[in-house]
């Protein structure tokens, strides 16, 4: 299922944070809880923490469902942090043009 169809429909989205996905999410302007494994996850995962565009994330080895139950409840509940996603966007999108 492509990321450019199912992400405008959803009220967040959950990932493992790697770049590509990472971008969708923000592409849809969307909010993100990220669940990173390795590589570069941790560190996509940490931005978007930081953009207060998404939870803080949770890693494989402490991933039960109340934790990621709470990370969903936050992002879908802080419109703040869905117009800061879009913002986001927004930003980069005209940073690339330039």
């Amino acid at each position: 299922m492509p990321h450019s169809w199912l992400f405008p429909q959803v009220a967040a989205v959950v990932h493992h944070g790697g770049a590509g996905t990472t971008a969708a999410g923000l592409r849809a302007g969307k909010p993100t809880v990220i669940c990173p494994f390795f590589g570069d996850q941790p560190f996509w995962g940490k931005r978007i923490y930081e953009l207060k565009v998404g939870a803080k994330p949770i890693r494989q080895k402490v991933l039960i469902a109340d934790k990621l139950a709470s990370a969903i409840n936050e992002v879908v509940s802080d419109e703040l942090m869905g117009k800061r996603a879009r913002f986001e966007y927004c930003l980069s999108f005209a940073y690339i043009a330039s």
